[in-house]
């Protein structure tokens, strides 16, 4: 069952680590990043961000269903680097789950425009997030779980 689902291109961090996991009482984290997965350095990195007491694990985006399935019978908390994978994922999860979007950090860059706060995207990355919400899911903006719910 997914207890938080997060697009943060930070994926696995102390924010994300400490106060998400507990917020959302996860047994695993799952990380869907192609870079991530495919760079042993970086996720090294991120397993060591991960809580103590909860799995992790960093995965291509491609290989979400297949994990997923591993563990759906755990709380799971899934962390999405970017909208795009985020749309093609929820799609997999359309009418098997429901739950709502947080929308975490995005870094700014060439092409983005700031939406809110820290989250900046890209023309392909805000349709992506029409997507999601065209899938039937919300999309809420939240930095910390004690933070203001904002529905995006």
């Amino acid at each position: 069952m997914i207890s938080l689902f997060r697009i943060d291109d930070r994926l696995i961090h102390g924010q994300v680590a400490m106060a998400w996991s507990k917020a959302a009482n996860a047994d695993i984290i799952i990380a869907v990043d192609k870079t991530a997965a495919n760079d042993q350095l970086q996720k090294m990195a991120l397993l060591l961000a991960k809580p103590s007491g909860v799995e992790a694990r960093i995965i291509d985006p491609k290989a979400f269903a297949k994990t997923y399935q591993e563990v759906k019978e755990s709380k799971v908390m899934v962390v999405v680097g970017n909208p795009i994978d985020a749309s093609k994922i929820v799609k997999e999860l359309k009418g098997k789950e429901n739950f709502d979007i947080n929308l975490g950090n995005l870094k700014s860059g060439d092409n983005k425009e700031k939406i809110s706060g820290s989250i900046y995207v890209t023309q392909e990355e805000k349709l992506a997030l029409e997507e999601i919400k065209k899938d039937g899911f919300k999309i809420y903006i939240q930095g910390t779980p004690t933070s203001k719910k904002d529905f995006y």
